[in-house]
């Protein structure tokens, strides 16, 4: 279930594109366990408080996601 925080969050937030988020996502949702989400939400709070990953390289915040133009990846 979707929440506060994620893998895709604490690997990178605004800093990595879009299809980065969706690898974190995937791989994830193939790791899923009680021990990782301990390491989400303790990386969360050293993210969070070290203001890590804030702007893009490219923004001051995140690119618009566009979509992937129809392609199956």
């Amino acid at each position: 279930m979707p929440g506060l925080t994620g893998y895709a969050q604490v690997s990178g937030r605004n800093s990595i594109s879009w299809d980065e988020k969706f690898r974190d996502d995937v791989w994830y949702v193939d790791h899923i366990s009680f021990l990782l989400d301990v390491k989400v939400i303790l990386k969360t709070i050293a993210v969070v408080f070290g203001r890590r990953g804030v702007n893009s390289d490219t923004s001051v915040t995140m690119e618009v996601f566009t979509g992937n133009n129809g392609e199956a990846k």
